[in-house]
């Protein structure tokens, strides 16, 4: 049973209905008209109705559920009188539903997501409707970027790409009849004003400049080495670096999921002694290779410009992305191109890996000559001549009393 009541003078009407579930319930109508009133309450009536009997409702009240606005829409989807499928949801809404349920990226990719998804709702607005946007709207979304908001191109394309996946995904889900930014300018490409070369003479004064053993060891590890910072370099791991064969294993996170996220770099001769002398410093039970910088609230991009700044050098743009494409270019004029590919980690260079595979010469001339074991052993503490003696005048039965309470307390066998 549906009531008609009037609001007051030129406020317009609400109608008191009771739910499916016997609860009172209002809604106030966005109609001042006494004529489109009296068919809402109708239609309503039929929604309520119908949905306690369990039949669909007729054609008219179904039309007229996906005609009105989104607060009332809203409203009937959560009293389950209507489908959430007869109309398109708004852009606000279908952001975040398709943001939340990708579950299979990265924490980093979403907020990549989430920068593009507040572009979207600062130009469109949260009201507008996906299937309202038209290809000319994606188009000036597209200037907008590059004018209004002054991005670079590169930003720019990448913006319209991620566009274009959100309005892909709700495509395929029927909410869309076309995607709006299927022709949108979004295929990536290199900004060569931004590539900068790191020539080896600037590479050994930002060594020197490095104000610890650690951070040069990180530099040496993103110049000459190729690894990404500091998502890579700050998961090495001690186990991962195999002595014998001159190689440590990279785990890069963002292709885990479809390459394994695992490549073999060689212990290129630039980066051996850093590595040692880390190696030496650090404590017997440590298990990542750098400690101090794995913090994600470090600041290592301004370590960097710190030891630009001592070594007198410009910044150049890009920091780490630019030592990594530095060295990707020397190995790519020393190697085949799937050799670089796979020590860099580069996806195009690594296409011709599946027809190519890393021959162990290639490590062994990367490395300076046949791959064999490093002495890499930590400094044994020099005891003082005075304890020593003292522990050799000891009788046998203290010493053996004393190293049984050692090996308890440490779990390991500690032999005199």
């Amino acid at each position: 049973m549906t009531t008609l009541v009037s609001q007051g003078r030129g406020k317009g009407y609400r109608i008191q209905f009771v739910r499916p579930d016997g609860r009172p319930d209002s809604l106030r109508l966005n109609t001042r008209s006494l004529r489109c009133a009296k068919q809402a309450r109708w239609f309503l009536e039929d929604l309520v109705s119908c949905c306690k009997a369990g039949t669909p409702p007729n054609a008219a009240a179904t039309a007229w559920a996906a005609s009105v606005p989104d607060r009332i829409r809203r409203h009937l989807e959560w009293l389950e009188l209507t489908e959430t499928v007869g109309r398109a949801p708004t852009l606000a809404e279908w952001l975040e539903t398709y943001i939340r349920s990708r579950d299979d990226v990265l924490p980093t990719t979403k907020r990549l997501y989430r920068k593009v998804q507040r572009n979207l709702l600062l130009f469109f607005g949260r009201e507008i409707r996906i299937d309202q946007i038209t290809a000319g709207q994606a188009e000036a979304f597209r200037i907008w970027m590059k004018s209004t908001r002054g991005l670079a191109d590169t930003t720019t394309r990448l913006n319209c790409s991620r566009a274009k996946q959100f309005l892909a995904g709700a495509a395929k889900r029927g909410l869309v009849a076309e995607n709006p930014f299927a022709r949108a300018k979004a295929s990536d490409f290199a900004n060569w004003d931004r590539r900068f070369f790191v020539t080896r003479e600037q590479s050994e004064a930002v060594l020197k400049a490095c104000p610890t053993d650690e951070w040069r060891l990180i530099f040496a590890l993103c110049r000459y080495g190729g690894l990404r910072c500091p998502s890579e370099v700050v998961r090495l791991r001690w186990k991962d670096v195999d002595w014998a064969r001159m190689r440590f294993a990279v785990h890069t996170p963002r292709t885990e999921r479809c390459r394994g996220g695992t490549r073999h770099v060689p212990i290129f001769p630039e980066i051996l002694p850093h590595l040692l002398a880390a190696f030496r410093q650090t404590a017997k039970n440590a298990e990542h290779v750098v400690t101090r910088y794995s913090s994600s609230t470090r600041n290592i991009g301004g370590i960097l410009r710190y030891a630009l700044s001592r070594a007198g050098i410009a910044l150049w743009p890009k920091l780490f992305q630019n030592l990594r494409s530095t060295r990707e270019t020397e190995l790519a004029e020393e190697f085949p191109l799937h050799v670089a590919g796979a020590w860099i980690g580069n996806a195009r260079l690594m296409a011709m890996q599946y027809c190519s595979r890393v021959a162990e010469s290639y490590y062994e001339q990367a490395v300076g000559g046949k791959t064999t074991s490093v002495s890499a052993t930590r400094p044994r503490l020099a005891l003082p001549a005075r304890l020593v003696r003292s522990w050799a005048a000891l009788p046998a039965h203290l010493k053996e009393a004393i190293m049984l309470l050692a090996t308890t307390a440490s779990g390991t066998r500690v032999d005199g």
